[in-house]
């Protein structure tokens, strides 16, 4: 019985490792099937949600959100997996946005603390700048910012692993 208990997480271990290889090697068709899935899922709950809204139409109740949430999850299914790619293109452009915003607003910061004599303002300056280029590095190549994540994804993964099958080994 002890034995089954300790294989369970070295197996565990070994899985993780294995998916972090997995998006690490091929990242692109990773997220590309995980938005897949998404968009399946908001196009059957959409499906679902119509199809309550029909079954119980006469029965007194006001089911129209129901029936606008149902139509709201069907379009974007479609549209997610029209354009997967496209769809996951989004998520690094908002937080690049996000980003920009922020380094600009750090940029000000610096050149207010520049003309009140703050002698350190050039490094705040730099660390403006940097946030800028990595907000428009996120808005202008959303693609590639999306297999990175992967790939840091997929190397977290690995790491998590190792270091569980180390600790394992160190604590038995």
């Amino acid at each position: 019985m002890l034995k089954r208990i300790s294989e369970s997480p070295v197996l565990l271990s070994i899985i993780t490792i294995i998916l972090g290889l997995v998006l690490i090697v091929w990242p692109n068709p990773v997220l590309e099937l995980v938005i897949k899935v998404i968009g399946v899922c908001l196009l059957v709950s959409g499906v679902i949600s119509v199809i309550g809204w029909w079954r119980h139409r006469d029965a007194g109740f006001n089911l129209y959100g129901r029936l606008a949430l149902g139509i709201v999850s069907i379009i974007a299914g479609i549209v997610v997996l029209a354009d997967p790619v496209g769809v996951a293109s989004l998520f690094p452009v908002l937080m690049g946005i996000g980003i920009l915003v922020n380094g600009l607003i750090n940029g000000a910061k610096a050149l207010d603390l520049k003309s009140l004599g703050y002698p350190r303002w050039p490094a705040l300056a730099v660390m403006a700048v940097i946030t800028i280029v990595v907000g428009l590095i996120f808005i202008l190549r959303p693609a590639v910012v999306l297999t990175y994540q992967v790939v840091l994804a997929g190397l977290a993964l690995i790491y998590d692993g190792i270091t569980s099958l180390w600790i394992m080994t160190r604590s038995v």
